[in-house]
């Protein structure tokens, strides 16, 4: 769509926006990326997403302009259930019978179970059939496996047992804390006892130290009385204190 790729450049990096609260430079800063151009003569295909005017003039006219554009094109459609999806389907049917090759059309909800609640259509043509076939079974079998009961039987089983597992382990962990608090809570126990048998200590030491303390000044005193009554002793200390 060449007068699309005049209006619209693709850039890469973050444009900044007060707005939207994005941080990032100007786009004047931003690296500018060329998109390829699918070649349709070389057989190359595109995918196109339709989700533009909901009428089935509308839906028509853009199938009109993607396939006429490039025949091997894919076009994914939104709003082809709920609300919309009376006319979105319209348009589509429409193109199908005025277009000159085969289509197909399907909707993604019927892909799979996994799908129910997508809104997504898929128009391809006849030529790139098998090929697109291939893909959409592949997304089906995946959405499939997602809620096969045997699966989620499986799963359910893995889940329980890795969930019996980790409850193992934290009752594990939680009666190694037990037994690690009950031990803190007697080396706490025996810390107390330690304070206050050196607290007892402490006191009968400061009360040897007075005792020994009097008795030594009682000895004293005693000495100096006893000295003072031999005569030969009392002479000598008058001399000496002279």
């Amino acid at each position: 769509f060449d007068e699309e790729r005049e209006k619209i450049e693709f850039r890469e990096g973050v444009v900044g926006s007060t707005q939207v609260g994005a941080k990032g430079g100007a786009i004047s800063g931003l690296r500018k990326v060329d998109v390829p151009v699918a070649d349709p003569a070389k057989g190359e295909g595109l995918v196109a997403l339709v989700d533009g005017l909901h009428t089935r003039e509308g839906v028509r006219a853009d199938l009109a302009a993607v396939f006429g554009k490039n025949p091997h094109a894919v076009a994914l459609l939104d709003d082809c259930r709920q609300g919309w999806g009376h006319l979105v389907q319209a348009g589509v049917v429409t193109f199908m019978e005025e277009a000159m090759e085969t289509y197909h059309f399907g909707l993604f909800a019927d892909f799979a179970p996994g799908l129910a609640k997508s809104s997504f259509g898929i128009v391809y043509p006849e030529s790139v059939a098998a090929e697109t076939d291939e893909v959409l079974n592949k997304i089906g079998e995946t959405f499939r496996q997602g809620l096969d009961p045997v699966r989620l039987l499986r799963q359910k089983d893995k889940l329980t047992r890795e969930l019996e597992q980790a409850r193992k382990k934290v009752a594990r962990f939680e009666s190694r804390a037990g037994d690690l608090q009950k031990q803190l809570s007697r080396a706490r126990e025996r810390n107390k006892q330690i304070r206050v048998r050196t607290s007892r200590l402490e006191e009968q030491r400061d009360q040897l130290n007075a005792h020994y303390s009097k008795q030594r000044y009682k000895i004293v005193d005693v000495v100096a009385r006893m000295a003072s009554r031999i005569p030969g002793l009392r002479s000598l200390l008058r001399r000496n204190t002279t």
